[in-house]
């Protein structure tokens, strides 16, 4: 008896001698009819008439002349047969690419399928605004449920938040609320079309970020050569004895400026990797609203809501701006005695800018000394921070560290001169910075007023799998000069009491470490936390 499964194979069988070459044994490839109705690829048929004239494979004395090959009729029918064929196939194709993962999309303009990571990877931005790219949508055609297979998928049961058939409904639904499917398809579609348009509104915003990091390598570029020239005028004018401080600055201003530029680049690669995240989101929707299946738009509805909010959270930590240095050249108003001086004369100063796609505006670095950076690891034990010495208080905006914290929560204790606590902010950094192998800067917003002698401090309680890590540079206890209005104290503080406990207006218990140490005449070491001001 014959059955379904081998009436199918057979019929498959006969197919494939419709849509394919009688040569190559592929499917057609622009398949063109000879004289005697034989049909193959024209570059088959141009690979028969080498020498000029071929022959028709199949021996009925069929001429083929290569000069009129290109006015042989294309066969639609086979033509039509292939790309249905191929069309059928696309939904479980692999990716082109990496010849492992299933297809998610398909570019027209390459005419390629890819998978989504191979899509990011070969695709630059430029390409992703010129080529027409598709999310492939792979529906159940059948509408059927899988363990009732003769009922139809028609209700959304909201209790388990999956489609359901009326026969899951009388048993292991039996008590929970549901909806029929169309009465939910207005609803989705109305909130896709929503996320449409955040998504395209997040892409501009984004977009104009990226073309400002863009600027901001050139300034940092121009502003590099400006202060290399003005170095090379000074230096030019000194006597020999200049020239081995001058080599010293050039190279620091070069080591400076290559990890600078290394920093903007890899922030513009951020923005630029993001922006391919909300293409690929766009498309991904613009495909949902084109989809006609319901099922598949209720299935897809929890995933598409969950994973915008994850772009959002993304998108609100980048309108926070990116933070970049500008190095220029100073040299002091007095150059006597400069052949006693000539070891310090010059120096490189450091201003931080931050770019949030509004405006560029100065930054307050607190740290402001050479050397290497170092990861600080954080206990628990210890709050680090700075004590202000202020001509005129100032209001605090946002407060940029440089961190690495592995889900662990950051408290920023302000406190008065006499340790009252005026200001406390739990701060837990996003998920994917949790992940990251590498400090990153960190912005938290703070709004509050410092006047002087206020201190500002840093606290972390490892959360026991991972201990976080804080970036800084090697400093003493002496007072550093910032700018005109602000100077600070490195200072490490022994958090005494609970935090839990802690209220504002309370009085922190805090054992600061003393002003200087006795023992072999040094200075006890306090680290100067990478700390930026927005002020």
């Amino acid at each position: 008896m014959t059955t379904a499964s081998n009436l199918a194979a057979s019929n498959n069988s006969k197919l494939e001698t419709y849509v394919k070459c009688g040569i190559c044994l592929d499917f057609y490839d622009d398949p063109r009819l000879l004289p005697c109705s034989h049909t193959f690829c024209y570059k088959c048929i141009e690979k028969l008439c080498g020498d000029g004239m071929g022959q028709c494979p199949m021996r009925d004395n069929s001429l083929i002349f290569k000069h009129t090959i290109h006015q042989l009729p294309i066969n639609r029918v086979a033509k039509d047969l292939v790309e249905s064929i191929q069309k059928s196939f696309t939904s479980q194709s692999k990716c082109e690419q990496c010849k492992q993962s299933s297809s998610e999309f398909h570019c027209e303009t390459c005419s390629k399928h890819y998978c989504t990571i191979c899509l990011r990877r070969e695709h630059d931005l430029n390409e992703f605004k010129s080529h027409a790219i598709d999310f492939i949508v792979n529906a159940n055609p059948n509408h059927c449920c899988a363990e009732h297979t003769e009922e139809k998928l028609k209700y959304w049961c909201q209790i388990c938040e999956k489609v359901v058939c009326s026969d899951c409904l009388l048993f292991q639904h039996q008590h929970h609320s549901f909806v029929q499917l169309i009465q939910l398809k207005d609803k989705i579609q109305t909130n896709l079309q929503s996320s449409i348009q955040q998504l395209t509104s997040m892409k501009n915003r984004i977009e104009q970020l990226s073309t400002n990091a863009s600027k901001d390598l050139q300034r940092h570029y121009q502003t590099h050569v400006e202060a290399k020239s003005y170095i090379e005028r000074t230096f030019d004018d000194l006597q020999a004895q200049l020239e081995q401080r001058k080599s010293q600055l050039i190279n620091q201003l070069t080591l400076k400026d290559t990890e600078q530029q290394q920093l903007i680049k890899e922030n513009k690669d951020h923005l630029g990797q993001f922006l391919k995240t909300l293409y690929m989101r766009e498309l991904f929707i613009k495909q949902l609203l084109k989809c006609e299946d319901i099922n598949h738009l209720v299935e897809m509805n929890t995933d598409s809501i969950n994973y915008s909010q994850l772009i959002e959270g993304q998108y609100e930590e980048f309108l926070q701006g990116h933070t970049f240095d500008l190095q220029d050249f100073l040299v002091g108003n007095a150059l006597n005695d400069l052949q006693t001086q000539i070891k310090s004369f010059g120096e490189i100063t450091t201003n931080t800018f931050v770019n949030d796609g509004n405006r560029i505006r100065q930054l307050t670095n607190l740290s402001q000394l050479s050397g290497l950076e170092k990861p600080l690891q954080l206990n628990g034990t210890y709050a680090y921070g700075y004590r202000f010495d202020l001509k005129a208080a100032f209001k605090l905006n946002t407060l940029r560290i440089k961190a690495k914290l592995h889900n662990c929560k950051l408290t920023i204790f302000i406190i008065d001169h006499h340790d009252i606590l005026r200001e406390q902010k739990d701060f837990s950094p996003p998920p994917y910075y949790s992940g990251s192998i590498r400090m990153n800067w960190i912005n938290i917003p703070m709004h509050c007023q410092i006047e002087h002698n206020y201190g500002l401090f840093l606290w972390v309680r490892s959360n026991g799998n991972q201990i976080p890590f804080i970036a800084y540079k090697d400093s003493n206890h002496n007072l550093r000069r910032i700018n005109e209005q602000i100077s600070v104290r490195s200072k490490r503080a022994q958090i005494a009491d609970p935090v839990e406990s802690l209220k504002l207006s309370s009085k922190m218990n805090v054992l600061y470490d003393g002003l200087c140490s006795t023992e072999n005449d040094k200075e006890v070491s306090i680290p100067a936390l990478e700390i930026i001001l927005d002020i």
